[in-house]
């Protein structure tokens, strides 16, 4: 998996979204829960202006990953591009936490 992110990361800086894509659902087929394959995902379609996709996608494994800071850093991101702004007020909220136990 860390091999498709990398080649993914490399095809994106390249601009070829469409490839660094492909590598990323072939690193989710491989585990759909990785959260650094779901975070790559969800900044490819920050980047393709497709924030409520984004946010649909990173908040399917929020029960698992809600300790990770920058996890968390990117719902909130994606919350905020998909216009939920009481959400994204919400995982700020808990954004804040989580960097006052570190």
């Amino acid at each position: 998996i860390a091999a498709l992110r990398i080649l993914a990361s490399v095809s994106r800086s390249r601009g070829q979204l469409d490839q660094a894509q492909a590598y990323v659902s072939k690193a989710l087929a491989v585990n759909p829960v990785d959260v650094d394959a779901r975070m790559f995902e969800a900044e490819l379609l920050l980047f393709e202006k497709k924030g409520d996709h984004a946010y649909q996608r990173l908040s399917e494994i929020y029960e698992v990953n809600c300790g990770l800071v920058r996890y968390m850093g990117l719902l909130t991101r994606c919350a905020t591009a998909a216009g939920r702004r009481d959400e994204a007020k919400r995982l700020h909220a808990e954004l804040a936490k989580l960097l006052q136990q570190e």
